[in-house]
């Protein structure tokens, strides 16, 4: 007697791996887009709003008394320049789209201008407290 008959199924074991591995593919492309916020923002239509940050400043002088009206940029890596004055009391917040490098510039008259870096993502709720010395040092 024969090992296959006529009247057997055969098995296509190519056509079995094949749907094995696509159903796999399917299921890997499926967790990438609902784990991965860009695309699942975009793909699903949901409302997806970048990482807002605050970046907050009290601005002195020399002295240590409090400056109002430094004039304070902030550029993010993710959105236009951002623009502020430090109010009566020295202090400024700036709402920044971005978790990553700000710059920063601040100018007020009779000093030199300063600027920095701020990184979002290691100091994220700091009160930075800016001293200004018409020297510049």
């Amino acid at each position: 007697m024969s090992k296959n008959s006529p009247n057997s199924p055969k098995v296509n074991w190519i056509l079995i791996l094949t749907i094995i591995g696509t159903v796999i593919a399917g299921g890997g492309v499926i967790a990438t887009l609902v784990t991965v916020p860009e695309f699942r923002c975009l793909l699903l239509g949901w409302s997806c709003s970048p990482p807002f940050r605050d970046v907050e400043l009290v601005t002195k002088n020399e002295a240590g008394e409090l400056l109002s009206g430094v004039e304070i940029t902030a550029i993010g890596s993710g959105g236009p320049p951002e623009k502020t004055q430090t109010e009566s009391n020295g202090y400024a917040k700036i709402t920044i789209a971005n978790k990553g490098n700000v710059n920063v510039t601040l100018r007020k008259s009779g000093y030199p201008v300063q600027e920095f870096t701020i990184n979002l993502q290691n100091e994220q709720y700091l009160v930075r407290i800016i001293r200004f010395n018409p020297s510049g040092k």
